[in-house]
């Protein structure tokens, strides 16, 4: 599990690189959050909607030696490509994946090289020519790294565990991951993104921008993510459907980590009505128990 001192490289995670004279301007009217707050010195969280305000891609969004870097899954990573390219035909920008560059995530609040400074605030960067570290949300300090294959970062009092671990640190802050099981299924608002800092409401228009804009002014959600936990022998599923003691379906789990022997925490999307009244189906029903995240849904 996660540790002050441990690392994990980001096998199933892929990077979108984005460059060209009119990149900025490209992704501003594509990303839900504001492409001025994205600096060398400041990454940020982002997702890529379609028309009707569906999530096709979430990423976290980095400005690095002149060029935009958006790390996704590999599960959608050619689907967000493709959309993308979608809308670039009248812009002087290259969108493709980047393979040179390999990402992992470092446990631990002390120096992890003498010749880079670790950043201090959630989505702050450090960088030099061969690395960039970005603080990430969650409940021990973790940097997510950006590094060339060629130049690892040594890491000698570290001890690599399974990336799947890592996903209990965003689980825990309350960031979604969209994943190939739940890609335009679910509106930012359903996933929390206006907590989160992923969405900008005052940058102007983008792909998806007046479906999310009518729902923070005008819209009344009935469903929001939520953390929750269980246990149960056999793993859930992405998109698993949780039901009510009625067996009718009230969510659906988005993100999940394995925290010990048949025990699970969750992120899911969760009728509000029904968030007493929750269940995962195996061979009879087991209870869904509600569990603490840093910000407060609004009602």
């Amino acid at each position: 599990m996660l540790t002050e001192h441990c690392f994990a490289i980001l096998q199933s995670q892929g990077l979108i690189k984005v460059q060209g004279p009119d990149a900025k301007k490209f992704l501003q009217g594509q990303l839900s959050c504001d492409m001025e707050a994205i600096t060398p010195e400041q990454s940020g969280l982002a997702v890529h909607c379609n028309l009707k305000g569906r999530i096709i891609g979430s990423f976290r969004v980095w400005l690095w030696d002149q060029t935009y870097y958006l790390s996704a899954p590999l599960s959608t990573l050619q689907s967000s490509l493709d959309a993308l390219k979608k809308y670039a035909i009248f812009s002087q920008v290259e969108i493709l994946q980047e393979e040179s560059i390999m990402q992992q995530i470092i446990c631990g609040n002390d120096r992890i090289l003498d010749s880079i400074e670790i950043p201090l605030e959630t989505n702050q960067n450090a960088y030099n020519d061969h690395m960039l570290l970005t603080k990430i949300p969650g409940d021990i300090s973790c940097y997510h790294a950006l590094h060339s294959i060629d130049s690892p970062i040594p890491l000698p009092t570290h001890t690599e565990i399974s990336e799947t671990a890592i996903a209990l640190q965003s689980i825990r802050a309350g960031i979604a991951t969209i994943t190939a099981a739940t890609q335009e299924k679910f509106t930012p608002h359903a996933l929390n993104m206006q907590y989160t800092g992923a969405i900008s409401f005052t940058k102007g228009c983008y792909t998806g921008q007046e479906i999310v804009a009518r729902m923070q002014y005008l819209g009344k959600l009935k469903e929001h993510l939520y953390h929750v936990g269980f246990s149960t022998s056999q793993a859930p599923a992405i998109g698993e459907t949780l039901i009510s003691s009625e067996k009718k379906a009230v969510g659906h789990i988005i993100n999940y980590c394995q925290t010990a022997e048949d025990q699970y925490e969750c992120l899911a999307v969760i009728k509000k009505k029904n968030i007493n009244d929750v269940y995962v189906e195996r061979e009879g029903l087991i209870m869904v128990s509600l569990l603490p995240l840093p910000y407060e849904i609004s009602s």
